[in-house]
């Protein structure tokens, strides 16, 4: 496997994962209703954040392409 399969394979596992460990260390201190809302919410970030990682990390930043108007020049455009 090479390194871009290992980051793809990462973001894929990490928000199920963080679901799952959730649940598990608020396991009986909350009714089930509570739990799964916590979840989901540590979820929705976890989600968000290693979406903005993989997009930063698939599209770095080059400032020689970006124009004047601070629009990023899209490769269709050469």
């Amino acid at each position: 496997m090479d390194g871009a399969a290992l980051v793809l394979l990462a973001c894929a596992l990490t928000p199920p994962l963080t679901w799952l460990l959730t649940l598990r260390l608020l396991r009986g201190r909350a009714p089930l209703r509570g739990r799964a809302l916590v979840a989901a919410l540590c979820t929705a970030g976890v989600f968000a954040v290693a979406t903005w990682g993989l997009h930063s990390w698939a599209n770095p930043y080059d400032p020689d392409r970006v124009r004047l108007s601070g629009t990023l020049v899209s490769d269709l455009d050469q």
